[in-house]
Formats: C-alpha cells, structure tokens, sequence
C-alpha cells in the first residue's frame, strides 16, 4: 500500500512487532505496531482458558471474548495508522 499510494497500511509494522515478541523485547514490538501484543495476550489467554474448560470441564470460569475487546483493538490499529501517517506528512518521520 505504501508504495501504491504513499501512505502507511493500518497493518504495517505488524510483522516486526511479531518478530519483536518472539525476541521478547516488548517495547520495540509496541513501537512497531501496539495492536499486535494485546491480540496476543487475549489469544494466548483465551486459548488456556478453553484448553482448561475441556480438561476441567465447567468448573473453571474462563476467559471470554467480548465484543469490546475487538473493538479496542480495532481502535488501536486505526489510532496508530493515523498517528504514522500523521508524522510521516506532517513531520516527514518515516516509523
């Protein structure tokens, strides 16, 4: 997309905030895309939490997706993809 039209994809930099987590280095993968750690923390915590129900059966109150935390996440990809484009023509930063 950046080199169609310019400007920066909501998903760039979800790559490097991946390979940043993999390292463990949390804040450069915040840095590169803020979105991709909390999508991972409610993946990893939904999917203990449904490996649990099924070994213990219901009597574990687990983790459930909500609506909202799409929602939220989904608010963070728009809100850095406007802030990179932002500073990209405004500032002339390239992240």
């Amino acid at each position: 997309m950046y080199r169609m039209t310019g400007y920066y994809c909501p998903g760039c930099g979800g790559t490097r905030a991946v390979q940043a987590l993999v390292h463990v280095e949390l804040l450069r993968s915040l840095r590169c895309h803020p979105a991709v750690l909390p999508g991972v923390v409610m993946s990893i915590v939904f999917w203990i939490g449904m490996t649990c129900e099924k070994i213990l059966r219901p009597n574990i109150k687990r983790f459930k997706l909500r609506r909202i935390y799409f929602y939220v996440v989904l608010g963070i990809v728009m809100i850095q993809w406007i802030v990179k484009n932002v500073l990209l023509y405004a500032l002339g930063w390239h992240i």
